[in-house]
C-alpha cells in the first residue's frame, strides 16, 4: 500500500476549492445530512484518516509525504519492486494565505504538527524492524 499525506491545511482548502461534493465526503466517512464545515471542524476526519494509516499493519504501507515525493522516486520503486519515473514536481493549484493558515490552525494544528513531525519516508508494518525512516 502507498499513503501520501501532506500539508493537513492544504487538504483541507483544497478540499473546500476543488472537491466540495458529497461523493468525496462519502468517500472519507462523512453521512451527516448536512454539508460539512471544514473550516470550523474536522469533520470529515482527516486526521483520524492519517492516525490509522500510521499505524503498523499486517501489510507494508510506504508512508510518503506529498511534497517530498519526487525526492523518493528511488524509495517508491524500490518499494513496488518496479522502475517509478515521476513527473517534475508543480506547484499547488490552491494557495493558503497566512490569514487563512492562521483562521484555521485551531482546528487543525495538533493535526499539522503530528503531521510536520512525521518522517517524510516510512513503512509502517507491525514487525518493528520494518518502520524505517528512508
Amino acid at each position: 500500500m502507498l499513503f501520501l499525506f501532506g500539508d493537513p491545511i492544504h487538504a483541507v482548502v483544497s478540499t473546500q476549492v476543488h472537491r466540495f461534493e458529497r461523493k468525496h465526503f462519502l468517500n472519507c466517512g462523512y453521512e451527516s445530512p448536512q454539508l460539512p464545515d471544514l473550516f470550523a471542524r474536522d469533520d470529515l476526519q482527516y486526521e483520524q484518516i492519517f492516525d490509522s494509516w500510521m499505524m503498523p499493519k499486517a501489510y507494508p504501507v510506504l508512508a510518503l509525504r506529498y511534497e517530498c515525493l519526487q525526492e523518493h522516486e528511488s524509495t517508491l520503486s524500490s518499494f513496488l519492486g518496479t522502475r517509478v519515473r515521476l513527473l517534475p514536481k508543480w506547484e499547488r493549484s490552491t494557495q493558503v494565505t497566512p490569514a487563512l493558515r492562521e483562521r484555521l490552525m485551531p482546528v487543525y494544528g495538533r493535526f499539522v504538527h503530528k503531521v510536520d513531525a512525521s518522517p517524510d519516508a516510512s513503512i509502517r508494518v507491525v514487525a518493528e524492524r520494518y518502520q524505517t525512516p528512508f
